[in-house]
C-alpha cells in the first residue's frame, strides 16, 4: 500500500470520527429541544397536572409562577406546609417549568415520597438532604450547566418518559372522546349493506314487473 493511499484512509477515518463526535453533541442538544417544545403545555394544564405535588391546583400555579418569573417561589405541600426561596436559574418558559416539576416529581419518587412537603418539593427543586440522601435537586444541576438529558440520566430515566408522564392526564380526553368516532364508523360500514339491500329489493322489482308485463301480455295475445 502506497503512503499516499494511506494517509489517504487515515484522513476520511479522522473526518468520519469528528463528523460523528459533532453529530453526537448536535443530537444530544436536539434531543433537549425537542424535550422542551414537546413538554410545552400552558399554565393552567400544568397546574393540573402537578397539583398532587402541591395540595391544589392553586397551589401548583403559585410556583409556576415564581418559576416562570425567576424570582421567589412559593410553595406548599401536600400536607399543607409552606416554605419559599429564589430561583437559581432565573426566568423559565413553560417547557423547561414542566420538565424541571417532572424531573422532580421523579426524584421524589426515587425516595418514595409520593405526598411531598414543603421542604421535601423545594430540595428536590434545590437539592439537600432528602430521607437521608444528600441529592443535588433538579435546578441544582441546571445552575451546574447539566442538560435535561444528563439529568434524567442521572434519575436513571429518559426524556421521553418525563414528557410522556407530565401529558398523561391530558390524554385522557381525546381517549374518551374516541368513541363518538365509532357510530361514524358503523354507519359508514352499514351503507355498503343498506346499498346491498336496496339494490336487491330494486332487481326484485324488476323481475317482478318484467314477469307481470310479459305474462298479461302473452295472455292477451293468445286470447285474439
Amino acid at each position: 500500500m502506497t503512503p499516499c493511499v494511506t494517509a489517504r484512509r487515515w484522513l476520511v477515518t479522522a473526518v468520519g470520527v469528528c463528523c460523528w463526535v459533532v453529530g453526537g453533541v448536535q443530537a444530544q442538544t436536539l434531543s433537549d429541544q425537542e424535550a422542551v417544545a414537546q413538554a410545552t403545555l400552558p399554565a393552567t394544564r400544568l397546574a393540573e397536572t402537578y397539583s398532587g405535588l402541591f395540595g391544589s391546583t392553586a397551589a401548583a400555579r403559585t410556583a409556576i409562577d415564581g418559576l416562570r418569573t425567576g424570582g421567589t417561589v412559593g410553595l406548599t405541600g401536600a400536607d399543607g406546609s409552606q416554605s419559599s426561596f429564589t430561583s437559581p436559574v432565573g426566568p423559565m418558559g413553560y417547557g423547561t417549568i414542566n420538565l424541571t416539576l417532572g424531573l422532580a416529581r421523579q426524584l421524589l419518587s426515587s425516595q418514595s415520597i409520593t405526598a411531598p412537603t414543603a421542604d421535601q418539593m423545594q430540595t428536590a427543586l434545590t437539592g439537600g438532604v432528602l430521607n437521608g440522601a444528600t441529592v443535588d435537586g433538579v435546578l441544582g444541576m441546571r445552575e451546574d450547566g447539566m442538560g435535561w438529558g444528563q439529568i434524567a440520566q442521572a434519575m436513571g430515566v429518559t426524556l421521553g418518559s418525563v414528557v410522556s408522564a407530565s401529558k398523561t392526564a391530558h390524554t385522557r380526553a381525546p381517549q374518551t372522546a374516541r368513541p363518538a368516532v365509532s357510530p361514524s364508523a358503523t354507519e359508514r360500514s352499514d351503507r355498503p349493506e343498506a346499498s346491498g339491500r336496496d339494490a336487491g329489493a330494486a332487481s326484485g322489482r324488476g323481475n317482478g314487473n318484467g314477469g307481470g308485463h310479459g305474462g298479461g301480455n302473452g295472455g292477451g295475445k293468445g286470447g285474439r
